[in-house]
């Protein structure tokens, strides 16, 4: 009873979120304006242009942060640590600088871009791995620490590209803090629908191992016993989530903690079955990121990166949950 009210209520509230996504900002649009643009009715071509703006962004917005909390459920599950999540296991830090490479060499097409972001993204996620588990084994600090470090050696990375190449400065800032404002072209629309069905499929695949994700809650040791190959199971879902994460900062850039606010949020409300959790995180995810970018574009007279809006909302998150030492039940 509890998971189908949670299900509607948040079903309910993206519904929302997405109609005052499109209609707000700015320029504030008239719902009749949104009713016409979509039935096909008359409507000024400068309203026509910004819903259409608007709806980049919203669509973005939607991907993301559906990713962003899928793949923090799973990255939770799979490396058995509450706090993992892609941003900060470096995940994402890595995809970003895959896309910053692509920038300063001037490959940056709609498919390169994602192409270096995916090799980022899985570069990094494998060292943070791997850093783990050397010396004493990967305890959950130990991994914390390692993705932290991570992170930071490829902000340090980012950085120092930005001193090298003068002419895509203000891109490549806007990968660091987060940004859904991509400037879209008829050929990165396409690119976007293309990465929008990666996306899709890609979560579906991350559905369809629900009970894998259960398995593994109990610690390899549990999950082996109940017939799951550790290693190949291991690296498919890493693969799966550095695609993921590849594809949405690729157009996004560094966008925090999403993956670490929903499924916590959500677990406390529905528990940690990953066939209830995780459709829930995935909707959950897009609705934050919505509201985050609504916040960020009415909050201020200037827009404000919708990763610095969500940074503020989940660093003090964060911190709560290293104090109380969350777990994942």
């Amino acid at each position: 009873m509890r998971t189908s009210v949670v299900t509607v209520a948040l079903l309910l509230l993206t519904g929302i979120l997405c109609i005052a996504e499109l209609a707000w900002g700015s320029v504030h649009l008239p719902l009749e304006d949104l009713w016409a643009y979509c039935s096909g009715g008359d409507l000024a071509s400068s309203s026509a242009a910004i819903i259409r703006i608007r709806s980049d962004r919203l669509l973005l917005a939607i991907i993301t942060g559906a990713t962003l909390a899928g793949t923090g459920v799973t990255l939770q599950a799979l490396l058995g640590n509450p706090l993992a999540d892609p941003y900060i296991l470096g995940t994402s830090s890595g995809a970003a600088c895959g896309s910053a490479l692509a920038l300063c060499l001037g490959i940056s097409s709609a498919l390169t871009l994602p192409l270096f972001s995916f090799l980022g993204a899985i570069a990094s996620t494998l060292a943070v791995f791997g850093i783990a588990r050397t010396g004493n084994g990967g305890g959950r600090d130990r991994l914390l620490l390692a993705g932290v470090i991570v992170g930071f050696l490829g902000s340090a990375f980012i950085m120092l590209l930005m001193t090298w190449s003068d002419e895509m400065l203000q891109t490549i800032v806007a990968v660091l803090m987060g940004n859904l404002d991509f400037p879209f072209t008829a050929l990165s629309r396409r690119a976007l629908t293309l990465a929008s069905g990666v996306v899709a499929l890609g979560l579906l695949a991350l559905m369809s191992q629900a009970r894998t994700l259960d398995a593994w809650s109990l610690g390899e040791d549990g999950a082996a016993h109940l017939g799951i190959s550790i290693e190949t199971t291991r690296l498919l879902l890493l693969a799966l989530a550095a695609l993921l994460i590849g594809c949405v900062v690729s157009f996004t850039g560094l966008i925090g903690f999403v993956g670490l606010v929903v499924p916590h949020t959500l677990r406390l409300l529905v528990g940690s079955v990953h066939r209830r959790l995780l459709p829930l995180a995935i909707v959950g995810g897009a609705a934050l990121l919505t509201a985050s970018d609504l916040l960020a574009h009415t909050l201020a007279a200037s827009p404000i990166p919708v990763g610095v809006v969500t940074a503020l909302l989940g660093g003090p998150f964060f911190l709560y949950l290293l104090v109380r030492g969350g777990t994942l039940q």
